[in-house]
């Protein structure tokens, strides 16, 4: 150690340069003299440690047994790294910030919704999302997040400084819960407060990210593994009315959603199984089917889901049933899907050719008290039925043909083909939100239409992701047979950069 440290101070003096030397030399003569004086000092020190621990040998281990038990932060990890970006927060172990932009713009000719059942609306709206996401790491057992969303389509405010809101726009808590590891001893997490709930393809209960907020649950959520068998027990406040509000003194009008998802991954051979149980209850008295009647809803709805792949080969099927009560009419209704697809995994681009069935029972007498049109509950059904959003799991059958393809890298192209039809044309037809967007007709053409969706992906980076879409919908009997519209014509461009 005193070699190497003498060989430092007789090269700082060496590199001192001759007198005579302008002002630039002066300062780093100065510069070199004091680093010459350290080394000094150093030596000094290391001839004294050396006589304290005897030899050597000795210093080496005292000062290996100083850094194990001192040992150094850890270092600082460079940007985009998992877990970069923590800064410190009181009583927590970690604090870290992150979020997303997201636009889009989209135009349409003929929009088919519950406030245009003619398909007459054309219009273009751009729209932008702002997310930003705190995740507190508290203790090794104690967590905590908090998400806050803006949505607002451009031009919708006549000025920053006189801000005018409307549906679907404004600043919103997307999430806001503490999660806790075996709170009660029993090997349970805990999660309450707003938060998201999406499972499987998210037919009957998803996050709908589609929207300018997406969906969230203020409730709490029990989770626990079994086995290979992972278990959520969720209970949910949907609507808050409170008391007085519909029915005077009295704080009934409630609507809550209870639910027990269950997901075994391999349970069937290369299959992952999820089975599940959920029940909404509104207390609100609404008019049933019947001229005079009313009543609230306790709907129970029961099912599994089944997906796999092997070999290229990918499967998926899901059912569900539902019993109970809507506005006081007895229901029994039931729902199916299935696909099947291939992957040319040894084909350049790893195209994929596809099929899938879609089905949901609707009422075949809207007047007489028993319903039979399958409730849609919490969906995500932008990605199911078609990009236009013009069907929901209820009183639907669809067929549709798809391939897609990653055409270069970083490329992907998503072709679809649908055929949609009605259950029964004396229901309603419902669109994807579950709203009405025309009523049935007896005699009608059971025939919605056709639909052809392209969807062309690019991901830019890690960061960042680019999606063109274009759907034509060719209107069909039905559409026709209950006051026509014609055919309709949309174009969406999103773009997402996280952070």
């Amino acid at each position: 150690m005193r070699a190497w440290m003498a060989a430092a101070a007789a090269t700082a003096a060496a590199l001192l340069p001759a007198g005579g030397a302008a002002a630039g030399e002066e300062e780093l003569r100065r510069e070199l003299e004091e680093t010459k004086e350290q080394v000094r000092r150093l030596l000094d020190r290391v001839e004294t440690l050396e006589g304290r621990a005897g030899s050597p040998g000795e210093l080496g281990e005292a000062v290996e047994k100083y850094l194990r038990e001192h040992p150094p932060a850890a270092p600082a990890m460079p940007a985009g790294a998992p877990g970069a970006g923590n800064v410190s927060a009181p009583g927590s172990k970690a604090l870290r910030f992150s979020g997303h932009i997201l636009f889009w713009w989209e135009q349409w000719n003929g929009s088919y919704r519950a406030l245009d059942p003619a398909g007459e609306d054309v219009n273009d709206v751009g729209w932008l999302r702002a997310s930003l996401q705190a995740d507190a790491t508290i203790t090794d057992d104690l967590r905590a997040r908090v998400e806050i969303r803006d949505a607002r389509a451009w031009g919708q405010e006549p000025s920053t400084t006189g801000q005018l809101q409307a549906p679907s726009t404004g600043t919103d808590l997307k999430q806001g819960w503490f999660e806790a590891d075996d709170l009660f001893g029993c090997g349970t997490s805990t999660r309450a407060g707003r938060q998201v709930l999406s499972y499987g393809d998210q037919r009957v209960v998803g996050e709908l990210d589609w929207h300018t907020y997406g969906r969230s649950f203020d409730g709490a959520l029990f989770s626990r593994t079994f086995g290979g068998t992972k278990a959520d027990l969720f209970a949910a406040r949907v609507v808050e009315r409170g008391a007085g509000a519909y029915t005077p003194g009295v704080d009934n009008d409630d609507r809550d959603l209870l639910g027990l998802y269950t997901m075994t991954p391999g349970a069937v051979h290369h299959s992952d199984l999820d089975a599940y149980v959920l029940f909404l209850k509104d207390r609100l008295a609404m008019a049933g089917e019947a001229p005079g009647t009313s009543g609230n809803t306790s709907l129970l709805t029961g099912g599994f889901r089944l997906v796999g792949a092997k070999d290229g080969f990918d499967w998926g099927t899901e059912w569900a049933l539902q019993d109970g009560s809507v506005a006081g009419d007895a229901i029994l209704a039931w729902a199916g899907h299935a696909r099947f697809g291939y992957t040319m995994t040894e084909t350049k681009g790893t195209p994929r050719i596809g099929v899938e069935w879609d089905m949901a029972t609707g009422d075949d007498d809207p007047s007489d008290g028993d319903r039979g049109s399958f409730q849609t509950l919490f969906p995500t059904n932008h990605m199911h039925y078609g990009i236009l959003d013009l069907m929901a799991w209820q009183n639907m059958q669809g067929f549709r043909a798809s391939f897609s393809v990653a055409p270069a890298e970083k490329w992907t192209l998503q072709v679809d083909w649908w055929r949609l039809y009605l259950e029964d044309a004396d229901d309603a037809w419902y669109g994807a939100s579950g709203a009405v967007i025309r009523p049935g007709a007896a005699g009608a053409s059971k025939y919605l239409g056709s639909e052809l969706d392209l969807v062309l992906t690019w991901k830019a980076s890690d960061r960042m992701k680019v999606a063109l879409g274009g759907a034509q919908f060719f209107d069909g009997g039905f559409v026709r047979d209950t006051g026509g519209g014609g055919d309709t014509f949309w174009f969406y461009v999103r773009v997402q950069v996280g952070f």
